[in-house]
Protein backbone atom coordinates (compact mmCIF):
# COMPACT_ATOMS: atom_id res chain seq x y z
CA UNK A 1 0.00 0.00 0.00
CA UNK A 2 2.66 2.20 0.76
CA UNK A 3 4.61 1.54 -2.40
CA UNK A 4 7.65 0.85 -0.23
CA UNK A 5 10.16 -1.61 -0.37
CA UNK A 6 12.85 -2.61 2.22
CA UNK A 7 15.40 -5.08 2.29
CA UNK A 8 17.94 -6.13 5.39
CA UNK A 9 21.42 -6.30 5.44
CA UNK A 10 23.71 -7.94 7.41
CA UNK A 11 27.20 -6.79 6.96
CA UNK A 12 29.95 -9.34 8.73
CA UNK A 13 33.65 -9.12 10.17
CA UNK A 14 34.27 -13.04 9.68
CA UNK A 15 32.44 -14.99 6.88
CA UNK A 16 31.03 -17.51 8.79
CA UNK A 17 30.95 -16.55 12.32
CA UNK A 18 28.48 -14.71 14.04
CA UNK A 19 30.33 -11.38 16.25
CA UNK A 20 29.62 -8.19 18.15
CA UNK A 21 31.18 -6.13 15.70
CA UNK A 22 28.49 -6.76 13.19
CA UNK A 23 26.45 -4.46 11.59
CA UNK A 24 22.93 -4.74 10.15
CA UNK A 25 21.13 -1.75 8.46
CA UNK A 26 17.58 -1.74 6.82
CA UNK A 27 17.49 -0.12 3.44
CA UNK A 28 13.98 1.53 2.48
CA UNK A 29 12.96 2.56 -1.12
CA UNK A 30 9.65 4.27 -1.49
CA UNK A 31 7.63 7.00 -3.35
CA UNK A 32 9.03 10.83 -3.00
CA UNK A 33 7.49 12.80 -0.69
CA UNK A 34 6.88 14.88 2.44
CA UNK A 35 6.14 11.91 4.46
CA UNK A 36 5.15 8.56 3.96
CA UNK A 37 0.92 9.06 3.99
CA UNK A 38 1.54 11.97 2.00
CA UNK A 39 1.54 12.59 -1.78
CA UNK A 40 3.58 15.56 -2.27
CA UNK A 41 6.19 14.61 -4.60
CA UNK A 42 8.10 17.39 -6.14
CA UNK A 43 9.01 17.77 -10.02
CA UNK A 44 12.05 20.24 -11.29
CA UNK A 45 10.47 20.85 -14.28
CA UNK A 46 12.82 23.99 -17.05
CA UNK A 47 11.16 26.51 -18.75
CA UNK A 48 11.97 28.92 -21.67
CA UNK A 49 12.03 32.61 -21.88
CA UNK A 50 7.69 32.01 -22.96
CA UNK A 51 7.17 30.00 -19.74
CA UNK A 52 6.70 26.50 -21.91
CA UNK A 53 8.37 23.82 -20.51
CA UNK A 54 11.22 22.15 -22.63
CA UNK A 55 12.55 18.74 -22.19
CA UNK A 56 15.86 19.57 -23.79
CA UNK A 57 18.20 23.17 -23.52
CA UNK A 58 20.62 24.82 -25.73
CA UNK A 59 23.69 26.23 -24.55
CA UNK A 60 24.17 29.81 -23.84
CA UNK A 61 20.24 30.30 -23.58
CA UNK A 62 18.52 31.68 -20.36
CA UNK A 63 16.61 29.24 -18.45
CA UNK A 64 13.86 29.48 -15.59
CA UNK A 65 14.06 25.93 -13.34
CA UNK A 66 11.03 25.41 -11.41
CA UNK A 67 10.97 23.39 -8.75
CA UNK A 68 6.86 22.35 -7.91
CA UNK A 69 4.57 20.21 -5.56
CA UNK A 70 2.72 17.63 -7.60
CA UNK A 71 -0.12 17.02 -5.28
CA UNK A 72 -0.02 20.63 -2.96
CA UNK A 73 -1.87 19.48 0.12
CA UNK A 74 -1.89 23.23 1.58
CA UNK A 75 0.32 21.64 4.59
CA UNK A 76 4.00 22.38 3.49
CA UNK A 77 5.76 25.09 1.64
CA UNK A 78 8.84 24.06 0.11
CA UNK A 79 12.81 25.56 -0.13
CA UNK A 80 14.95 24.54 -2.68
CA UNK A 81 19.06 23.85 -1.43
CA UNK A 82 21.80 22.20 -2.32
CA UNK A 83 21.33 22.42 -6.47
CA UNK A 84 24.48 21.03 -8.28
CA UNK A 85 24.92 19.94 -12.01
CA UNK A 86 26.51 16.81 -12.73
CA UNK A 87 27.72 14.71 -16.11
CA UNK A 88 28.05 10.75 -16.68
CA UNK A 89 31.11 10.81 -15.81
CA UNK A 90 29.99 12.34 -12.66
CA UNK A 91 31.82 16.15 -13.33
CA UNK A 92 30.28 17.90 -10.83
CA UNK A 93 29.69 21.68 -10.28
CA UNK A 94 27.51 23.02 -7.09
CA UNK A 95 25.25 25.53 -8.09
CA UNK A 96 23.10 26.49 -4.30
CA UNK A 97 24.29 25.94 -1.17
CA UNK A 98 22.86 24.30 2.00
CA UNK A 99 21.06 27.42 2.73
CA UNK A 100 19.70 27.98 -0.73
CA UNK A 101 22.25 30.94 -1.96
CA UNK A 102 23.74 30.70 -5.32
CA UNK A 103 27.18 30.00 -5.32
CA UNK A 104 28.41 31.86 -8.14
CA UNK A 105 26.14 34.78 -8.92
CA UNK A 106 26.41 34.57 -12.81
CA UNK A 107 25.39 31.41 -13.45
CA UNK A 108 22.28 30.78 -11.26
CA UNK A 109 19.60 33.06 -8.93
CA UNK A 110 18.45 31.86 -5.69
CA UNK A 111 15.26 30.22 -5.80
CA UNK A 112 11.79 32.31 -5.27
CA UNK A 113 9.23 30.60 -3.94
CA UNK A 114 5.41 31.40 -4.93
CA UNK A 115 3.05 33.24 -2.89
CA UNK A 116 1.18 29.91 -1.91
CA UNK A 117 4.17 27.70 -1.41
CA UNK A 118 3.67 25.25 -3.67
CA UNK A 119 6.49 26.19 -6.17
CA UNK A 120 10.23 27.99 -6.03
CA UNK A 121 11.71 29.19 -9.13
CA UNK A 122 15.60 30.35 -10.31
CA UNK A 123 16.83 31.76 -13.36
CA UNK A 124 19.66 30.05 -14.80
CA UNK A 125 21.78 33.26 -16.98
CA UNK A 126 23.01 31.08 -19.35
CA UNK A 127 22.67 27.21 -19.65
CA UNK A 128 26.10 26.02 -19.63
CA UNK A 129 27.92 22.14 -20.51
CA UNK A 130 30.31 20.25 -19.41
CA UNK A 131 33.70 20.18 -21.74
CA UNK A 132 33.72 16.13 -22.02
CA UNK A 133 29.84 15.93 -23.85
CA UNK A 134 26.66 17.96 -23.90
CA UNK A 135 24.10 15.73 -21.43
CA UNK A 136 23.92 17.92 -17.89
CA UNK A 137 21.75 16.46 -15.28
CA UNK A 138 20.53 18.97 -12.59
CA UNK A 139 19.41 17.60 -8.64
CA UNK A 140 18.67 19.72 -5.62
CA UNK A 141 17.36 19.20 -2.28
CA UNK A 142 13.69 20.19 -1.15
CA UNK A 143 12.36 20.94 2.07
Amino acid sequence: RTEERSVQLAVRVHKTLELADDKFYVITCGKTGFARDDSGAVALKFLDSTGRRVRETVYNREYTIKAEVTNPNGTYGIRVKNCFAFNKKNMTVMLIDDRGCPLKNDTMTRFRTSVDGTSATAQIMSMFKFSEGSEVHFQCDVV
